[in-house]
């Protein structure tokens, strides 16, 4: 993903030093949006059609699936056009990874890990957790739940 229009990153500093992201370990790293103000739209048409894609992948119409990849592809700059795999197990990869690359910093790809986790079709969440945490402020609202 390194150079890719969809996925733009810079170190973030807290003056001189890198920050660290929540483990306090990891450098934090994002330039999608780069002022409060910034525009942060709810949903694109790309991301649509890469779901679509995903769902001809589901269908086994592996040339589909390229296509519309393509599709929400052809809309930035500097991305060439992707070739159709010659595995199923390569176009997962290939849909996963442009699905990442499309919703980046947009708190929708947990869902999306845990469907892939749940079939069988990415490793990635093996051993680590598939929920979010429920907060303390609703455990502090909610007299149904219970720590």
């Amino acid at each position: 993903m390194f150079k890719d229009p969809r996925v733009p990153w810079d170190t973030v500093k807290s003056g001189t030093a890198v920050a660290k992201a929540r483990d306090g370990k990891t450098n934090f790293f994002q330039q999608k949006l780069t002022a409060l103000s910034s525009p942060v739209p709810l949903g694109v048409g790309q991301e649509l059609l890469v779901l679509r894609a995903e769902a001809s992948l589901r269908g086994g119409d592996i040339a589909g699936m390229t296509t519309l990849l393509n599709q929400a592809r052809v809309t930035y700059t500097g991305l060439a056009p992707l070739t159709a795999p010659t595995t199923t197990a390569a176009a997962w990869t290939l849909v996963q990874s442009e699905r990442g690359a499309t919703v980046w910093l947009e708190a929708r790809r947990l869902w999306d890990m845990r469907r892939w986790f749940a079939e069988g079709t990415d490793t990635l969440l093996t051993g680590r957790n598939k929920c979010l945490q429920i907060s303390d402020n609703e455990y502090a609202s909610n007299p149904n739940l219970h720590q």
